[in-house]
C-alpha cells in the first residue's frame, strides 16, 4: 500500500492504490479534482499512469479541462502514452482528450507512444486519429527519428517498420520561408 506523502493529496494516493470507492468519495470534496502535486499532476495525471479504466473515468466525471498540462506541458493522455497504456488512451479520447497539443519539449502522443516502445499504441493512434506521422519535436526529430534513436532491438524495428509504412519520412527537407 502507497501511504500519503508530503508531495501529494490523499486523493493522489487513493488512484495509487486503485482503491475506486475512496477515489469517487474524494472527488465529491470541493475542488478535489483540482488538486496538483509539487509536479503539477492532477488526479487525472495519476489515473492515466497508473489507474484502471473505472478510476479514470471517475477523474474526467470530475476534471473539466481534460487536457490541463502539468509542470512539463504534459498532459493526461500524454503521461498515458509515454506509460504505453492503450486503454488509458482510448478512454481518455473518449472523454474528448485532445490528441494534437504538444508539451514544452514540442513532443506529441505520438511521439510518446513511440517512446513507451508499445507498437499497438502506435498503431491504433495512426489508425484511430489524424495525427500528423512527420510531426517534429522541439529538435526537430519525427516519431520515427525518435524511434531509431530510442528504442532498441524488436520494439525499434516493429514500430519504425510500421510508422515507414504508413508513410513516415526518415528525413524531412528544411521548411523554406
Amino acid at each position: 500500500m502507497i501511504h500519503n506523502k508530503p508531495t501529494h493529496y490523499p486523493i493522489h494516493t487513493a488512484i495509487l492504490n486503485n482503491q475506486l470507492n475512496s477515489v469517487i468519495q474524494l472527488l465529491h470534496v470541493n475542488n478535489t479534482a483540482l488538486q496538483k502535486d509539487s509536479n503539477g499532476w492532477l488526479p487525472l495525471h495519476y489515473a492515466a499512469r497508473y489507474a484502471n479504466k473505472e478510476i479514470i473515468e471517475a477523474c474526467c466525471q470530475f476534471s473539466t479541462n481534460k487536457d490541463t498540462p502539468d509542470a512539463m506541458g504534459r498532459t493526461p493522455i500524454m503521461i498515458a502514452a509515454e506509460s504505453g497504456r492503450l486503454s488509458a488512451v482510448i478512454t481518455l479520447i473518449g472523454y474528448q482528450a485532445q490528441v494534437d497539443l504538444s508539451d514544452s519539449a514540442g513532443l506529441g502522443i505520438l511521439h510518446y507512444a513511440v517512446k513507451s516502445g508499445k507498437l499497438d499504441l502506435v498503431r491504433w493512434l495512426i489508425e484511430h486519429t489524424h495525427l500528423d506521422i512527420n510531426a517534429t519535436d522541439g529538435q526537430n526529430q519525427t516519431p520515427v527519428q525518435l524511434s531509431e534513436t530510442n528504442l532498441s532491438g524488436t520494439d525499434k524495428n516493429k514500430i519504425s517498420s510500421f510508422l515507414l509504412e504508413h508513410g513516415a519520412k526518415l528525413t524531412l527537407l528544411p521548411p523554406y520561408g
